[in-house]
């Protein structure tokens, strides 16, 4: 069983970015917090989004939103220059849920256009939730 569950703020906007055969995909940081008594601990993930989610990723969440993710730990393994092996672990994105208020998501959106919030009700709200199977 390989499943992930974090809650977390990002710690910077989404950056896209495409495979060498053309595939879409995100890249965040997710800072987790954990409280043990008087204690607080930060552990910060990397998350990877993909194609139709990564979409979402990079149009609706912005540095310090609050989200949710459930997904999957993934291992990069590589040879470096020295010929020494590499290895870096991240979570493969399989399902979305917008925890920061749908109106600090709509106005960190316009605040990223140039434009000021508004009250118009034509504005999109993205929703709470989003899944979408990857494979």
């Amino acid at each position: 069983m390989n499943n992930v569950q974090l809650i977390g703020f990002l710690t910077r906007d989404p950056e896209s970015k495409q495979t060498s055969t053309g595939k879409t995909f995100c890249e965040f940081s997710l800072a987790v917090n954990k409280r043990n008594g008087t204690e607080q601990t930060v552990s910060y993930f990397t998350i990877k989004a993909w194609e139709r989610q990564a979409e979402i990723v990079m149009k609706y969440c912005r540095k310090g939103n609050k989200i949710g993710v459930v997904g999957e730990l993934t291992q990069q393994r590589w040879t470096d220059k020295d010929n020494k092996q590499q290895s870096k672990i991240s979570i493969t994105m399989h399902q979305l849920d917008f925890l920061s208020s749908p109106e600090k998501n709509q106005n960190v959106k316009e605040e990223s256009q140039g434009k000021t919030a508004s009250s118009n009700s034509n504005d999109y709200i993205p929703p709470t939730e989003y899944t979408e199977d990857l494979f």
